[in-house]
């Protein structure tokens, strides 16, 4: 069905309305509701012909203009959490960008070619509600933004951006050959509920040139000289104590020689890049006064009045967390900057004594590994979590009567995630923008507690999976120490989430996302990685357990497929 005029848009847009509010009720209703419910959640309201699914460039068997060898590249691409989830670093982000284009871009993304679409209606920010979002209004973003195309429009808050902008645009309708969303057809007022953000991903043919690989570490577009002397560059680093005695901007001090005489030399104070500054970066930068761990980190504006250069001077490639100062992890300054997505954002820290440390339980994962094979209607909830690969979401657009019928291939296993450290182990979002997720009956607190992934002997990503927190809880504790966090099941209480050191969580293997979907995987021998507290975002003691490496046999009946050798790495070492 496709609807050719606005009126016949609004109505069905009405319609889906009603099937939403009962999907809020569906725990009292029989399964053929919620079935019918997450039907309604998932359909989007213009269904295109399977010929239509695609835009130009899908040729030559190129699907969505990508060769069988790169689909793997853009279509598996592991979302990782970023550290700008503070509404105040967002709205700092709208204002730091607003420069470069002036009324669209995208948030929470992997990088600047994905993420949730905001955009600038009458100079106000918001985003724009899921309703009739296809490929062909994608696209009208993604060559805005200067892309050639999308190869994925996204619904359902699928970047995780949690209702932090407020709706401006409802009920998109392109005709194709619009040059801005802002010129296509589309309501000011809005009828949508939470998480119901549009995205897009755009085919970004500098992708693979612009992602850092730490085992040769690139800046894109630089030259091999510049860059050298950029890691070669030695630099002061010091704590601001802004904040506290313990907590303040990172400041980077630079000598910059004005002659050949080194009296003439001028010290240049300024901040750090934010873009690839996680937990492990934020430890080894609070060394620096005497502290040998930082409990959090955040985006700041470099306006202090000490920084003589309001701008970065640093961009970090990587640490791996265990040394004494940041001259000794991959690291890019200059007293002139550098290259960074932000001009005018540096980071502050705040530092202390102890800190958690997550260990999964590698043998427990091995052991509890197994195949199973199972029709989408029997995990409907896992459908609204994002945990499948996109393949799988395009069903509902070409094929929506039989959707729910079409099964899954699911290797399946337990988490088992310690604490070893000295302090709890909490979310890094505020319990303000944890979500509730009304399938589980409880509030997600991160957007993705673990990751998981496939990789061939070439080092290709051929499937990934995620989970988003359950709900981060002690289930069991060692003898000695005492549950403090349990899960609240009620929407009117967040409760608090986390877990305490010397108690575990768990996360059985017949929990929902508790997998990855092997369907399209090859018989053959692989590599799998299971990494928790991806990309690193939540300070612990170690990062060097955060990571488990398996050796994995895919056989076709599913019988064979089985996990070994499982042992604990640094995810940097995968």
């Amino acid at each position: 069905m496709f609807c050719k005029n606005r009126s016949s848009a609004f109505q069905l847009s009405i319609a889906r309305r009603i099937l939403r509010y009962r999907c809020n009720l569906k725990s009292n209703f029989p399964w053929n509701m919620g079935a019918l419910c997450t039907v309604a959640l998932l359909l989007p309201l213009t269904i295109l012909p399977a010929t239509q699914a695609s835009v130009s460039g899908a040729e030559n068997g190129r699907v969505g203009g990508l060769s069988p060898e790169e689909r793997w590249f853009y279509y598996n691409k592991l979302r990782l959490e970023t550290p700008h989830d503070d509404p105040v670093d967002a709205q700092t982000m709208l204002e730091g960008k607003s420069h470069e284009r002036n009324d669209i871009m995208l948030l929470d993304g992997y990088d600047d070619s994905e993420g949730t679409v905001v955009i600038n209606i009458d100079g106000r920010w918001g985003t724009v509600c899921d309703d009739n979002w296809s490929l062909k209004e994608a696209t009208i973003v993604c060559k805005q933004l200067g892309f050639p195309y999308a190869l994925q429009a996204t619904t359902r808050d699928f970047f995780a951006t949690n209702g932090m902008h407020p709706y401006v645009m409802d009920d998109v309708s392109c005709t194709g050959n619009e040059t801005r969303l802002q010129d296509c057809s589309y309501w000011n007022e809005h009828d949508c509920s939470n998480r119901e953000e549009a995205g897009v991903v755009c085919l970004n043919p500098n992708l693979k040139a612009d992602l850092y690989n730490p085992r040769d570490p690139q800046i894109h577009g630089m030259s091999r000289n510049h860059l050298e002397a950029m890691r070669e560059q030695k630099f002061g680093v010091t704590v601001g104590r802004q904040l506290g005695t313990n907590a303040g901007i990172v400041m980077i001090s630079i000598q910059e020689p004005r002659s050949q005489n080194a009296a003439d030399a001028v010290t240049v104070v300024g901040g750090v890049c934010p873009d690839r500054f996680f937990g492990p970066e934020a430890n080894v930068a609070c060394r620096s006064i005497g502290y040998p761990f930082a409990s959090a980190y955040k985006k700041v504006l470099l306006r202090d009045p000490a920084l003589t250069k309001k701008a970065p001077l640093l961009l970090i490639g990587h640490c791996f967390g265990n040394e004494t100062d940041l001259n000794e992890c991959t690291t890019f300054a200059s007293s002139d900057g550098v290259l960074c997505k932000n001009q005018s954002l540096g980071i502050s820290v705040f530092c202390a004594d102890g800190l958690p440390d997550l260990l999964p339980d590698a043998s427990a994962l091995e052991k509890s590994a197994r195949v199973q094979t199972v029709p989408l209607f029997q995990v409907t909830c896992a459908l609204e979590e994002n945990c499948f690969p996109p393949v799988v979401y395009s069903l509902f657009s070409r094929q929506p009567r039989r959707a729910l019928s079409f099964q899954r291939r699911l290797l399946r296993f337990s988490s088992n995630i310690h604490n070893i450290g000295t302090q709890p182990f909490k979310p890094f979002l505020p319990p303000e923008k944890w979500v509730w997720h009304a399938c589980h009956s409880h509030y997600h607190s991160m957007k993705v507690f673990s990751s998981y992934e496939i990789v061939d002997s070439a080092r290709r990503v051929l499937a990934v999976g995620h989970k988003a927190s359950f709900c981060l809880e002690d289930s069991e504790c060692a003898p000695g120490y005492k549950k403090k966090f349990i899960c609240s099941t009620s929407l009117s209480i967040r409760g608090d989430q986390g877990i305490s050191p010397g108690c575990m969580d768990y996360y059985l293997h017949d929990y929902d996302c508790q997998w990855i979907d092997i369907t399209d995987v090859p018989p053959g021998f692989y590599e799998f990685r299971a990494i928790f507290n991806p990309n690193l975002v939540v300070p612990e003691v170690s990062y060097a357990n955060n990571a488990v490496h398996c050796n994995l046999a895919v056989d076709i009946s599913g019988i064979g497929t089985q996990l070994k050798n499982c042992k604990i790495i640094h995810p940097l070492d995968l």
